[in-house]
């Protein structure tokens, strides 16, 4: 741990000891109370001092270290800025805004120019921050436009989230200069002068950092590092506005108060596979499969941070694999937690607990440390809810160390208040999440510098990075860029992978490294500047493009490390997967039919359909034939706590270790693709892209279990692929006319990737090895050079001109809102939004999903007038909603569990705005008093749980989830 650099300042002459910072009627109200600004910029540098060492991650503090010179330097210039973020303050802008406070400083010698409301807005004191540290580092060198000034400049200038902008700036400069003439100007001189001195910056430390060229990577890090401090010196109930004149006891009962651990500290890992037993209770004698091992190997191997993408079949123990190669990358270069981002809400409710069991292992005896769960419906998960309730700050993971192979210390996660929020929950040393919370980093919007705080000095597990479309492999490969730049280890993992996506992740990451090295540096001579120029340029960025293209084998990891790509193809673990593809008939009709054929003799059997609709129509054609307790559906068109009650029964009943029906059929949509351990007997799956059909087939056979458990008949994995018409799967012959396929499923994939996975699965023959052919297929179904007949080229040529469009699209959508790639410089107009943020419900948000605007609703039932709970929700159903009284925060909680997201169509044009219209119209007014269910759009049902919105009967079915249907003519008054 380094000394301390705060060194506490005299309070300062006046008018600058009368400016003020902080005030209960700021903004328009009357008050004599307050907190002066010199009193609010000692606080912040007291807190940047003494988390700069107790908080931050030591890789963290490396990266701007390293952009910056020295450690030292880092942090005193931490100490700064905190010192000077808001001397903007002290201008007529800010400080007329409450006129007894103003009044005050007019009486200790200040004077205000007149502005108009207006104009204050015009002049933000944080852009007033911006500029008077750029004046002030000019006088100090007697140079303008000095690189490093600018930079840290607009660290200070962006400390509200927003950097400033050039091209917004006019108007703040015409305010800033009409105060020259007054003394307004040469106060923002003296006041940066303190900040200097309480930083204990000398002026050639001063020198170095105005001519420096920071990484803007270091910069996001230092700002957001900023705004954390400036938050918590905000804090009243941590900094009362009555000042204390002992700064750092006041700083030091503050953080006491508010508690927040520290960076995880990894033990130094000697033994990768001791390391390994010792996390993930290994049955004795056993060892990591080889998949494990060459990820923990990479790890060990590198020489500098990287990217390890480790491609491997479903059930080889990836997630192990990554967490156990984070905790030896965090021992070696200093990592202070990690990020794990999964596809869905439900991956990452599914993934969770199996964290914090890892987390309980993982942190050392003693240690605290912080972990939240991020993603939209966090509050209703019940792990997550049981970390956060009734025990304070701090939850004991557990309470026996003997169980745990620990000693006598009791390690502690902290599902800590602070860092709940949406804005401070990338904060935590360890968050689980869906993918979207790191893409978020690549998104221009307000605050996203605090994302890049949250994200340095971790290693960032991103799971299931195939399931990634053109839209969100933009956002993707540009926060890939970033992480590099920053320094942060990548763990990616996929079951399929193309070669051209795992190429683009390569690159990606290998020119984030590159970003962050001056191309010449300033110690060159002439001669080797000469020299560099005349030797022939090379292209390291298409030699990793080409290699990872052409990565052979499966399993494979792929190290991006050094400007450098590495691959290793471990041996399989032994572990081979064979089935059969079928083809079996186009007609949910049929496919029951199927279904119930395979099962005469028992056994459980999955049917994947491409869409709700398509997977309902089937359901409805099984529930007349088998009883209620053998067919089950699952989809995204439940409500939100009946598609988790269900998910726990699948679980329960086909999961590791599950009470096995005799007989069970499943119909269920993409959702079972990747957030559920689940094993079925068989398996009949709509046609998708090959790699997803790989993954479905995946659910077969998947657990170890004696074959002679299973029905004579279903002990050899089939998959019949449904979905298609034309196409004999037991044929190596392909049809004359190319095939046809359900709209739906053109919809949701598009013909040409449909078509590519028909010519390769037939050209291949119908028995299908894991691991041994998954990445020979994967390769060709993404080869746009198959060889296809005559008859089909009209489709062939028509399909792929629309997908290619479809990317363009796509990416020139992602384009709109992405922000730059990482260099060296400042960040002044960097990512500049709107105060919309991602995550507001207003369409045309910037979002980092290409998913078509849709309406989330919560469902709730009106019955002789009154509004009620619905009536299965556990102890709080069937409770009326008191329109007068309000409504208690479980009953609240209970409602706000019944939400459910409604097809896209009815979003659309003119059909979307009148179904708004309709919702906005049962707007409930005492929802609005609770954090449950404030803002939300209700969708208010009859007693029979139906209602009638235009042309359309929408209806809640317990057993199939919302169901709609548009009228016939004639049919409405029916």
């Amino acid at each position: 741990m380094m000394q301390s650099v705060f060194h506490p300042q005299p309070p300062p002459p006046e008018p600058l000891r009368s400016a003020w910072a902080k005030s209960p009627r700021a903004y328009g109200g009357e008050s004599t109370e307050m907190l002066p600004l010199y009193v609010h910029l000692d606080d912040t540098a007291s807190v940047a001092d003494a988390m700069w060492d107790t908080w931050l991650s030591p890789a963290t503090r490396h990266s701007v270290a390293k952009s910056l010179g020295t450690e030292l330097l880092a942090r005193k210039t931490a100490v700064f800025l905190a010192a000077g973020h808001d001397i903007g303050k002290h201008s007529s802008a800010f400080a007329m805004q409450v006129e007894t406070l103003a009044q005050r400083m007019r009486t200790a010698g200040a004077s205000f120019l007149p502005l108009s409301a207006m104009d204050r807005r015009g002049a933000p004191h944080s852009v007033i921050s911006y500029l008077s540290l750029l004046q002030w580092f000019e006088a100090k060198t007697g140079v303008w436009g000095n690189p490093g000034a600018k930079a840290l400049a607009g660290v200070v200038g962006g400390h509200h989230g927003i950097y400033p902008d050039e091209t917004r700036l006019p108007t703040t400069v015409s305010a800033y200069a009409n105060e020259s003439h007054l003394h307004w100007n040469g106060d923002r001189m003296s006041w940066w002068n303190r900040a200097a001195a309480t930083a204990g910056l000398s002026d050639p430390e001063l020198e170095t950092l105005a001519f420096c060229t920071p990484t803007q990577s270091a910069l996001h890090v230092l700002t957001g590092f900023i705004i954390v401090c400036d938050w918590i010196a905000s804090n009243a109930d941590l900094f009362p506005l009555a000042s204390a004149t002992d700064r750092k006891a006041r700083t030091e009962r503050a953080l006491r108060a508010l508690a927040l651990p520290g960076p995880w500290s990894p033990e130094d890992v000697r033994d990768t596979e001791e390391l390994f037993a010792s996390r993930f209770n290994l049955p004795r004698g056993s060892t990591p499969r080889t998949t494990q091992l060459a990820a923990m190997k990479a790890a060990t191997d590198m020489e500098t941070p990287g990217l390890i993408l480790v491609e491997a079949p479903t059930g080889e123990g990836k997630t192990e694999a990554a967490l156990a190669a984070a905790e030896i990358v965090a021992s070696r270069f200093g990592y202070g937690g990690a990020v794990v981002a999964l596809p869905t809400c439900a991956t990452s409710d599914g993934i969770f607990p199996r964290i914090l069991d890892w987390l309980t292992r993982a942190v050392p005896d003693g240690e605290e440390t912080s972990a939240v769960l991020c993603h939209s419906r966090a509050q209703f998960n019940d792990e997550y809810r049981g970390l956060m309730e009734g025990r304070d700050r701090l939850h004991p993971i557990y309470d026996d160390a003997e169980d745990t192979g620990h000693g006598d210390g009791c390690s502690r996660i902290s599902a800590h208040w602070w860092l709940r929020g949406r804005k401070k929950a990338a904060l935590a040393d360890f968050s689980v999440g869906t993918i979207d919370q790191v893409l978020f980093a690549a998104l221009a919007s307000k605050h996203v510098m605090l994302r890049h705080l949250g994200l340095s000095g971790k290693v960032v597990i991103l799971d299931e990075v195939h399931s990634a479309d053109t839209y969100m492999a933009v956002y993707l490969d540009r926060v890939l860029e970033w992480l590099a730049a920053a320094g942060t280890t990548v763990i990616a993992l996929s079951a399929t992978l193309s070669p051209a996506r795992r190429a683009e992740m390569c690159t990606a990451y290998a020119r984030g490294q590159r970003s962050s090295v001056p191309a010449v540096t300033r110690s060159m001579s002439f001669a080797e500047r000469r020299a560099r120029r005349r030797k022939p340029k090379s292209d390291p960025e298409a030699a990793i493009r080409k290699q990872a293209s052409e990565v052979t084998g499966y399993p494979a990891i792929s190290t991006v490390s050094g400007g450098s790509l590495s691959v290793l193809t471990p041996p399989p673990s032994g572990r081979t997967r064979t089935f059969t593809i079928r083809s079996t008939g186009e007609s949910p009709a049929s496919i029951a039919r199927e279904a119930l054929d395979m099962t005469r003799s028992g056994g459980c059997v999955g049917i994947v359909a491409n869409t709700v609709s398509r997977a309902q129509e089937i359901f409805r054609s099984l529930s007349g034939a088998l009883p209620e307790e053998e067919v089950f559906l699952l989809h995204s068109r439940f409500l939100a706590v009946d598609r988790r009650e269900r998910e726990k029964k699948l679980l329960h009943l086909l999961g590791p270790g599950g009470e096995r029906p005799n007989r069970l059929i499943v119909v269920a949509t993409q959702v079972i693709e990747q957030s559920l351990d689940i094993d079925f007997d068989a398996l009949i799956s709509d046609l998708a892209p090959l790699d997803l059909l790989i993954q479905r087939a995946g659910r077969m056979h998947r657990h170890a279990r004696n074959n002679n458990g299973r029905p004579a008949n279903l002990r050899s994995a089939t998959l019949h692929i449904s979905g298609v018409t034309g196409v004999d799967f037991g044929s190596s012959e392909l049809p004359g006319e190319p095939p046809v396929f359900p709209v739906g499923s053109v919809r949701v994939y598009g013909a040409a990737s449909l078509l590519r996975t028909v010519i390769t699965l037939l050209r291949h023959g119908p028995v299908i090895t894991s691991p041994d052919h998954v990445s020979g297929l994967v390769d060709a179904a993404y080869s746009r050079s198959l060889d296809v007949p005559d008859s089909w080229r009209e489709a062939w040529t028509s399909a792929h001109d629309k997908e290619d469009q479809e990317h363009r699209d796509s990416r020139e959508r992602a384009g709109t809102f992405l922000v730059a790639p990482p260099t060296r410089g400042d960040t002044i107009g960097w990512a500049t939004v709107s105060d919309e943020e991602p995550g507001d419900r207003k369409r045309g948000v910037p979002q980092v999903r290409d998913a078509d605007s849709t309406y989330e609703v919560i469902v709730i039932q009106e019955q002789d007038g009154n509004l009620i709970s619905l009536p299965w929700i556990g102890e709080h159903g069937g409770r009326v909603v008191n329109a007068i009284a309000g409504v208690d925060d479980e009953l609240a909680r209970s409602i706000a569990t019944c939400t459910v997201t409604l097809p896209a169509f009815l979003s659309k044009g003119k059909l979307g705005d009148d179904f708004l219209v309709t919702l906005e119209d049962n707007y409930i007014d005492v929802w609005q008093k609770s954090h449950w269910l404030k803002g939300q759009l209700p969708l208010i049902l009859d007693k029979n749980l139906t209602t009638h919105i235009n042309q359309y009967k929408i209806w809640y079915d317990m057993k199939t989830g919302i169901e709609i249907k548009k009228y016939s003519s004639g049919e409405k008054g029916e």
